[in-house]
């Protein structure tokens, strides 16, 4: 016969020794613990484990359930091994302590004052200057176009004075809602809408501000000698020439002064 200590409630058993008995499996009949006898602990060990170590007795666990009440000497076992309850914190006396010379108070070392270089001489007798405050910087004025303009017809010297708000130019015609239409004296653009292009003449923070709309025309319109797409809403400036059919009309200042600092 071989006596073994049930690792879960620490009773003490008994089995029959035979070439195979380690691999045998028993049930304690006090906490029904099934495992291999080769898992269960031998009665001498479980002896020593349970001894004083170094003159101090060794520290357990116990649950708090009191119906179960079963001891661990497992110092990081946080449930118990019989009802599942979670086990209070370790004593703090098993903690191990720190070595004496970490505990002991080290007297601080005194800080060391940095001393700066000196100064060169040379940099001593320099004169000092005060500082001066720094002030912002300059913002240079910027033109503000004041002018509507107008319109300039290449091919009969037309002029179309501008204002502001949207305004139609077209070709002449006695059907013709055009605002602004083109033509007269013998010349005729038969390749320009009655409604080609809209101008809008628009006041923002910049000045006066001439957008090129295209309303839908069948023929075409050409900013600069390049076709604009349906939809388009184009920011012009002076100078730039609209092709409408035909003709080219050119967007022109109506004076000198019409541009001015503010």
């Amino acid at each position: 016969m071989i006596s073994v200590v049930c690792p879960n409630c620490r009773s003490r058993l008994t089995a029959k020794e035979t070439p195979d008995v380690q691999d045998k499996l028993i049930t304690c009949p006090i906490c029904s613990y099934k495992a291999k006898v080769s898992d269960f602990l031998p009665a001498q060990e479980a002896k020593k484990s349970n001894e004083p170590s170094g003159g101090a007795g060794q520290q357990t666990r116990v649950c708090p359930n009191p119906a179960c009440r079963y001891e661990t000497n497992n110092m990081r076992a946080l449930f118990c091994r019989k009802c599942g309850t979670r086990l209070p914190a370790p004593p703090t006396e098993m903690h191990e302590k720190l070595p004496e010379k970490l505990t002991q108070n080290k007297s601080k070392a005194p800080e060391q004052q940095i001393t700066p270089p000196p100064v060169p001489q040379h940099l001593m007798n320099m004169p000092q200057t005060p500082e001066q405050p720094l002030s912002p910087p300059e913002i240079p004025d910027c033109p503000v176009n004041n002018d509507t303009g107008q319109m300039r017809i290449v091919q009969t010297g037309q002029i179309c004075e501008l204002r502001l708000g949207s305004q139609v130019l077209g070709r002449l015609a006695q059907t013709g809602t055009a605002d602004l239409q083109i033509g007269g004296d013998g010349y005729r653009d038969e390749y320009m809408s009655r409604r080609h292009v809209q101008i809008d003449v628009v006041r923002t923070e910049r000045g006066i501000e001439h957008r090129l709309v295209e309303i839908g025309s069948k023929n075409i319109i050409k900013l600069n000698d390049k076709d604009i797409n349906r939809g388009d809403e184009i920011v012009l400036k002076f100078g730039d020439k609209l092709t409408l059919g035909k003709t080219d009309v050119i967007l022109e200042e109506t004076n000198e002064d019409a541009t001015r600092i503010i």
